[in-house]
């Protein structure tokens, strides 16, 4: 349902190592773990927490954004 999302928002991170942390942090996960079975190749996010996945990457990119002006 968001993995187009979660494609764009991810491709967009400026600092993507910084990004898998924090969605890590956020789930109580490894941010390695995050790395390989959630955003490399497939964005097979599991189906449960794909809105707030695409919800923290914007607010992430958001703020990046802002920083870098």
């Amino acid at each position: 349902m968001y993995q187009n999302s979660i494609k764009r928002e991810y491709k967009k991170a400026t600092n993507k190592k910084e990004l898998t942390k924090k969605v890590a942090e956020y789930f109580g996960m490894n941010p390695r773990s995050v790395q390989c079975n959630w955003f490399s190749g497939f964005y097979q996010v599991p189906e449960k927490h794909q809105g707030k996945v695409v919800d923290l990457m914007q607010n992430y990119n958001k703020n990046k954004y802002k920083t870098t002006k």
